[in-house]
């Protein structure tokens, strides 16, 4: 009864968290739809600097809180606010790559944009070795992590194109606040499953550690 109990409670925190993460992408599109209300022009000026710094801004924060809802720390006290600062830093860093590279190739993006899909979960649970722990997952199931890696490209692209068709029939504030909802909507569906990878590889011992079990 208990255990019932306790998944139950499992089930009801969880959908609580993605009403969050929904809420934060919502919120999300909402800004990014304001920002261009105006239709303002792209150049050289303090006042477009200053939208693209919001709309930076805006993406950040909603990945960073997404990604703390999606993967909770591990652990309380003095080690929550250094975790949480970590995960805003490589927040802010992923969006700024992911921004750059689609600057240069819009394609481009979809890479960075992956890369932080497996690296931002371990630093939302509190690790200080993400890159370590991403490439764990990769070591410990490499076909699921494959799997879910080729997963995320195509979801990537299709939210690409799908934000593509809508500048076809919809456009001004309504179409970039559809499109950041696709965009957003993508990105915490990729960050969950590689999230429950992170866990799954976390809870499964290394091949070298299941070695030296049987050895002795």
């Amino acid at each position: 009864m208990s255990d019932t109990n306790d998944a139950t409670a499992a089930d009801r925190s969880r959908l609580g968290r993605w009403m969050l993460v929904v809420l934060l992408i919502l919120l999300n599109a909402a800004v990014q739809a304001l920002l261009v209300a105006g239709d303002p022009i792209p150049g050289v000026s303090w006042w477009f600097a200053v939208l693209v710094l919001l709309s930076f801004a805006a993406v950040t924060v909603t990945v960073w809180l997404g990604c703390a809802l999606l993967e909770p720390l591990l652990y309380d006290g003095a080690d929550r606010r250094p975790a949480r600062l970590r995960l805003l830093v490589w927040s802010a860093a992923s969006v700024a790559i992911a921004a750059i590279a689609g600057v240069i190739v819009p394609a481009l993006a979809v890479l960075p944009a992956l890369l932080a899909a497996f690296v931002l979960p371990p630093v939302a649970r509190g690790s200080k070795a993400p890159s370590h722990h991403a490439a764990s997952v990769f070591r410990r199931h490499p076909v699921r992590a494959v799997i879910t890696a080729i997963g995320g490209v195509v979801l990537l692209v299709l939210s690409c194109l799908a934000a593509l068709l809508l500048g076809f029939f919809i456009t001004g504030w309504l179409a970039a606040g559809l499109t950041w909802v696709c965009f957003g909507l993508a990105g915490a569906l990729l960050v969950s499953t590689t999230s429950s990878l992170f866990r799954h590889s976390m809870n499964r011992p290394s091949r070298r550690g299941r070695i030296g079990e049987a050895v002795t």
